[in-house]
């Protein structure tokens, strides 16, 4: 079989995710000629998809940019950020306006740790890929990761220009505002994230908590509801419609939340300490002593719970 027969064969075995097959046939087009970079990449790109990174990283290197952005990205997914940054300045190197290579060059910035970096290569990925909403999105959560709320709003909202339905965009903004107490506003965008996508427990969560901060507790407790049934172990949603029950005197039905975390996740100190407080306000002391007793062995350093435990002391 001809090396160019054999490649294509790869490459519609790759395509129909055959890829052992495609494997098979990039190795017959290899062994067929002197090593391409387009066969070389070929089976570079069947190893990264079958999960063999170490073994496509040799596949990948050439004279183009994109296989120096391929090879990075196999490196960023085997940890190896340092070479992965590299390996994308190199195909900055060969094609300085390459959006694809500053972006990842930006996430590979950003997961060794050198925020103010990642920020500036997020933005020459903006500008080199202004039709692309990734770049402006990654570079909000790390404005908000690092606590620049207004910066990380304006990226969130760019994102949003280019794809008005991208519910990451819509919950950043969400919680941007979340954190800057305009309860109103976030609840809007969080409704938005909803309409989109109605089974995200999460975003039921982030719906329910606003609630709450704008005192509609009652009406907080079907969104808490929606987080569980879509995501039965969400302890922090269990915890939350706990409070909310003893905050509206339910308090048979927060004990009952707290009982389940408790039983479910027993190192949750939190769940402890909330269940010793309505076991105290039921007058069921002995056992309030005990679950402030089990959230200070938790966590040593909750003062407020030795209080307790040091009131209840027989």
């Amino acid at each position: 079989m001809e090396a160019h027969t054999a490649y294509q064969k790869a490459k519609t075995a790759f395509l129909g995710g055959a890829l052992e097959e495609a494997l098979k046939y990039i190795e017959i087009a290899l062994a067929q000629s002197p090593p391409r970079a387009e066969y070389l990449y070929m089976k570079g790109q069947i190893l990264r998809l079958a999960n063999c990174f170490q073994e496509s990283v040799p596949c990948l290197d050439s004279t183009q940019a994109k296989y120096w952005i391929s090879r990075g990205e196999v490196y960023c997914q085997l940890d190896q950020f340092e070479q992965g940054k590299s390996d994308f300045e190199e195909a900055l190197q060969l094609d300085p306006e390459n959006g694809d290579a500053h972006y990842f060059r930006a996430c590979a910035l950003e997961d060794l740790g050198r925020e103010e970096e990642a920020l500036v290569a997020f933005g020459q990925s903006i500008s080199f890929r202004p039709n692309d909403a990734l770049a402006p999105l990654h570079r909000g959560n790390l404005y908000f990761k690092v606590g620049q709320l207004e910066e990380a709003l304006e990226s969130y909202q760019l994102a949003l220009q280019v794809d008005p339905k991208n519910t990451d965009a819509l919950a950043g903004a969400g919680m941007v505002h979340y954190r800057c107490w305009d309860y109103p506003e976030a609840l809007t965008y969080f409704e938005q994230v909803l309409q989109l996508n109605p089974e995200s427990a999460y975003d039921h969560y982030l719906y329910g908590n606003t609630l709450v901060k704008l005192d509609q507790l009652a009406a907080s407790i079907p969104s808490f509801n929606k987080a569980l049934q879509y995501r039965p172990d969400f302890r922090e949603a269990l915890l939350n419609r706990g409070d909310v029950y003893t905050q509206l005197g339910e308090l048979e039905l927060a004990l009952q939340d707290f009982d389940q975390l408790v039983l479910h996740h027993p190192d949750y100190g939190d769940a402890h300490f909330n269940r010793g407080a309505v076991l105290s306000q039921l007058g069921q002391d002995q056992h309030a002593f005990l679950a402030y007793q089990r959230a200070l062995e938790i966590n040593p350093n909750d003062r407020e719970a030795r209080e307790r435990m040091n009131q209840l002391a027989p």
